[in-house]
C-alpha cells in the first residue's frame, strides 16, 4: 500500500482510495441480497386455513418445524417472495409474522385479505430464531375471492328480564352488538340489511307473547336505530341508515340500513342498535325467547 502512495501525488492518493473504498461498498452491498437458509431448522408442513377465502375473512397459516438450532425462541414468516434480508425480515413483504419468538410448535399467524389480494396468491413461509438462523421457505397459495357479501352478527342478545306484573312494562335500551358487514363485488351492486323476528316464546311451557302485536294490548318489538352509527375505512356516504319501527301485523321486515350502487363496496361495522319490547300485563312468567334473523342481499 505504501508504494501506491509513493507513484501519486496527494490528490490522485485521494482518488486511489475513494476508488477502493467504492470497491468495498459493492461488495458489502453484494453480500446481502438473501439471508441464507440453513438445515438445522426445517418445517415439515404449512397450511393456510382456509386456502380459500373471502375478503374479509380471516386466514390462519401454520406450519409445524423440526430444529436442532440454538436459538431458544422461534417466529413464523409468511413472505410474498422467497426472499429473506440478513436480519430475517421478508425481503419483498409479508402476509403476516408471528408476534413473538416463541416455543410454539406449530407456529402461527393470521391475515385479513382486503380487496387488493383478490385472486391466486403464493406464499413462502419460513422459521426463524432468535439467533436470526432461518429455515429454507416452504412454499404454497392461497385464493381470495373477488366478490363476497357476507354478514357477522352476534350470536345471541341478553333482553333486561322484567318481572311479572299485572301491568305493562318495558325491556328498553337491549344492546345488540356489533354487525359487520363486508361487500365487495366489482359491479358495485349495492346491498339492503333487514331483520326480521318470531314470537317470544317461554322455552319451558311454550308460553308465547307477540313481537308484532298493536304494543297496547299486545306485546311489540322495536328495532330502536335512533344512535345507530356505520364505521368503515371504505366510503359509507352512499349508505342510507334506516329509521325505528316497530314490527306489527303490516311491518314484518325492518331495514336497518341500504347502500346504493355506486358506494356500497366495503367492510362496514354497523354499531348501536338497540331493541325494545312492550310487555302487557298480566303475563306468564317464564324465559321467553325469540329469533332475530338478520339478511343481507
Amino acid at each position: 500500500m505504501n508504494k501506491c502512495f509513493r507513484k501519486f501525488n496527494t490528490k490522485k492518493a485521494s482518488t486511489c482510495l475513494l476508488f477502493l473504498c467504492l470497491i468495498c461498498a459493492l461488495a458489502s452491498f453484494g453480500k446481502e441480497t438473501s439471508a441464507k437458509p440453513t438445515t438445522v431448522i426445517t418445517i415439515d408442513q404449512g397450511t393456510a386455513d382456509p386456502s380459500i377465502a373471502n375478503i374479509g375473512q380471516e386466514i390462519e397459516f401454520s406450519a409445524s418445524y423440526s430444529t436442532a438450532a440454538q436459538g431458544s425462541g422461534y417466529a413464523l414468516h409468511v413472505c410474498k417472495s422467497k426472499k429473506m434480508s440478513p436480519d430475517a425480515f421478508c425481503r419483498d413483504g409479508s402476509w403476516c409474522v408471528s408476534d413473538t419468538f416463541a416455543i410454539d410448535n406449530p407456529l402461527s399467524c393470521r391475515f385479513t385479505p382486503r380487496a387488493d389480494a383478490g385472486g391466486s396468491n403464493k406464499y413462502f413461509m419460513v422459521v426463524c430464531d432468535n439467533q436470526k438462523e432461518c429455515s429454507a421457505p416452504y412454499s404454497g397459495t392461497f385464493t381470495v375471492n373477488r366478490s363476497v357479501l357476507s354478514l357477522q352478527t352476534p350470536e345471541d342478545i341478553s333482553f333486561k328480564s322484567v318481572p311479572f306484573s299485572f301491568s305493562s312494562q318495558i325491556s328498553g335500551n337491549n344492546p345488540l352488538g356489533n354487525l359487520i358487514l363486508t361487500s365487495i363485488n366489482p359491479e358495485n351492486s349495492g346491498w339492503s340489511l333487514d331483520v326480521t323476528a318470531t314470537d317470544w316464546q317461554d322455552s319451558k311451557d311454550g308460553d308465547v307473547i307477540d313481537f308484532d302485536g298493536d304494543g297496547s294490548t299486545t306485546g311489540q318489538l322495536t328495532t330502536d336505530l335512533d344512535a345507530i352509527s356505520i364505521e368503515s375505512s371504505d366510503p359509507t356516504d352512499g349508505i342510507k341508515q334506516g329509521v325505528t319501527a316497530s314490527f306489527t301485523a303490516d311491518v314484518q321486515t325492518i331495514n336497518i340500513a341500504t347502500a346504493s350502487k355506486k358506494n356500497g363496496n366495503g367492510i362496514f361495522t354497523i354499531k348501536n342498535i338497540k331493541f325494545d319490547q312492550f310487555v302487557p300485563g298480566n303475563q306468564q312468567e317464564g324465559e321467553y325467547k325469540t329469533v332475530l334473523t338478520f339478511t343481507v342481499s
